[in-house]
């Protein structure tokens, strides 16, 4: 792609700006936009890509089939698919050597390996619900500190000429309470780094410290917000790959089967 007179490619835009703050500000944009129902729902999430209803059912078939040992051994690769950095079309090959080391058939290999990539699939949807209620819970939760924030940053103002030490006398200087009552459920759920205590200032000393403070926890929340909707995007992306891998897994078991059809015949 080349750039034009007047015209400069978004593309090009975007791969220039990787690993900087826009970029991580376009790509939490973009999530949210892409999962707008989710946001106002959280247990109404709907993926980007649907698990083809073909390898829903072949699940349902196979899964009754499963012995306990082999269960256990399912449940531990598809944590490790799940959490992993691997490409899926790998790992599916890696699946079937461990499974092989199992003693399974050739046939139990890429039916075991289904299941598990299967599995690390329908796990992720659950990663993805959790992290849109991280932002949710952000979103709010910053809101009620901006509203509180905009009224500390106007009182210091108005007291910018007294000592520390004064006393914090309305309607001037404290009054907050009922912001404060506002914001303590929603800073329970999301649990700031740096821990955040809201109480009425005694002093202009402390009308300037709780400013401060609540300043520098706002600017934590606002990079945990851009961190979780990263992970978000690269769960949406992986998640994406891992139902390719599942469609590439179905057509193998599938000719598998028919070979076999064959040589009964």
């Amino acid at each position: 792609m080349r750039k034009t007179r007047g015209f400069y490619p978004p593309i090009l835009f975007l791969m220039e700006i990787q690993e900087t703050a826009i970029m991580r500000i376009f790509l939490a944009i973009m999530i949210i936009s892409a999962f707008l129902p989710g946001m106002l729902s959280a247990a109404d999430i709907t993926p980007l890509t649907e698990i083809p209803g073909e390898a829903t059912a072949l699940h349902a078939r196979l899964i009754g089939k499963v012995q306990p040992n082999v269960r256990v051994l399912i449940n531990e690769q598809a944590l490790k698919l799940r959490q992993g950095t691997t490409d899926p079309n790998a790992a599916s090959g890696n699946l079937d050597a461990v499974f092989s080391g199992a003693g399974l058939s050739s046939m139990d290999v890429s039916e075991a390996a289904f299941i598990v990539m299967m599995q690390a699939t329908r796990d992720m949807d659950g990663d993805m619900k959790a992290m849109m209620e991280e932002v949710k819970a952000l979103t709010s939760a910053k809101q009620k500190l901006r509203d509180l924030f905009t009224r500390l940053k106007q009182d210091v103002a108005k007291n910018a000429h007294k000592k520390d030490t004064d006393v914090c006398t309305p309607p001037a200087c404290g009054g907050y309470q009922a912001i404060m009552m506002e914001a303590a459920p929603v800073l329970k759920r999301v649990r700031p780094r740096t821990p955040l205590v809201l109480r009425e200032p005694i002093t202009i000393g402390d009308l300037r410290n709780l400013a401060a403070h609540l300043k520098s926890s706002l600017d934590g929340m606002n990079e945990m917000s851009e961190m979780t909707s990263l992970r978000l995007q690269m769960t949406m992306d992986r998640r994406s790959k891992f139902i390719s891998t599942l469609v590439s897994m179905m057509k193998k078991i599938s000719s598998s089967q028919d070979a076999i059809i064959q040589k009964m015949q």
